[in-house]
């Protein structure tokens, strides 16, 4: 059975001013909207015995506000594939970048709710969402 491998969410500071999140919650006013994710890494269902892996040392940030969806990785896993989805409007978009930038950028339209999901190179895909559940 595989471990699933928790990423944990980054602050980042925006302006000389570092947006806090507390208990997973989102921080939204009318003028700005900051929010942190927490990206976890999708396993399959592999029902065969097998060692145990040692722990990843990827970590993987990712931040948005005002419309841009920011990514850090600790380390490169290649070119990026996948899709970001609005949970308000279902409206859904391609995403593509490469990692070994380390910090990406993805302009997007202004959302409250979205669900991101892209596969590495490496081929490891991750996933995350602001709706808590």
């Amino acid at each position: 059975m595989k471990i699933a491998t928790f990423l944990t969410a980054a602050f980042l500071t925006i302006g000389g001013m570092c947006s806090v999140a507390q208990g997973g919650t989102s921080t939204t006013t009318k003028s700005t909207q900051s929010k942190n994710l927490r990206l976890l890494k999708k396993t399959s269902n592999n029902n065969y015995k097998t060692r145990p892996n040692a722990p990843s040392r990827q970590l993987i940030a990712c931040d948005y506000s005002e419309g841009i969806i920011s990514i850090t990785f600790a380390l490169p896993e290649g070119e990026c594939n996948g899709y970001l989805t609005n949970l308000e409007t279902g409206a859904t978009h391609t995403i593509n970048f490469d990692s070994t930038d380390l910090i990406v950028d993805i302009e997007t339209e202004l959302m409250s709710e979205f669900y991101i999901e892209f596969m590495t190179a490496s081929g490891n895909t991750y996933a995350g969402s602001t709706v808590e559940e």
